[in-house]
């Protein structure tokens, strides 16, 4: 397992993360700070903090936001970054171990549909 995690981490955090209220399979629910405070002091998550400086050791840039998302029992950070060229780019990361999910993958391409939709406003001048 990545970062040396303990192994009932991955075992409370299903079992805490089935918790959550979800109305169907396939939704992608976005956590509030409120719950992501809970899973982060139960140990049941990786904090935002700690995901950020993960990320920043293999990408050069800055984080612009980070939110955590849940979905298919899974716990998720979408991190928005600058990269050090100016561009902005989206990077998942589970949750539970600090791996990162590619966004090709089903799940990524869910979690970044959903962190996409709720990040972007449109202006019209």
């Amino acid at each position: 397992m990545p970062l040396n995690m303990p192994l009932h981490r991955t075992v409370v955090a299903g079992f805490m993360l089935a918790l959550l209220p979800v109305s169907s399979a396939a939704e992608v629910v976005e956590l509030s700070q409120a719950q992501l405070r809970h899973f982060v002091a139960e140990d049941v998550v990786l904090s935002a903090g700690h995901v950020a400086s993960l990320v920043m050791q293999d990408i050069d840039g800055m984080v612009m936001d980070i939110r955590g998302f849940y979905v298919d029992g899974q716990m998720t950070y979408r991190l928005v970054m600058q990269d050090q060229y100016g561009k902005v780019i989206e990077v998942l990361v589970n949750g539970v171990d600090g791996s990162i999910i590619g966004n090709t993958t089903q799940l990524g391409q869910r979690v970044s549909g959903a962190g996409f939709a709720k990040s972007v406003t449109l202006i019209s001048k």
